[in-house]
């Protein structure tokens, strides 16, 4: 598998429960989300809104998602909950 990876593009969902976001690892475009619980579990007590963890945590994240698709290589979404952290 081609280790570059990267997120492109990311958005709060609609109901503010998760960050979902665009994940290309080599020539392959995946989608996927983080919830709100492992944002928060990443934040600590800090209490910054999702966009800004997930910005602060941006590497962690695509190191996580990098690790979700290697673990589940047929997997439609990536899907990363606390237990990812």
């Amino acid at each position: 598998m081609d280790t570059t990876h990267s997120i492109i593009k990311e958005h709060l969902s609609g109901d503010e429960e998760r960050v979902e976001f665009s994940f290309r690892t080599g020539t392959v475009d995946r989608h996927g989300y983080i919830s709100r619980s492992a944002l928060l579990q990443l934040d600590g007590p800090a209490g910054h809104d999702l966009m800004w963890i997930f910005t602060a945590h941006r590497q962690l994240i695509a190191e996580a998602a990098l690790a979700y698709v290697t673990r589940h290589p047929m997997a439609g979404a990536i899907a990363l909950g606390s237990n990812d952290f």
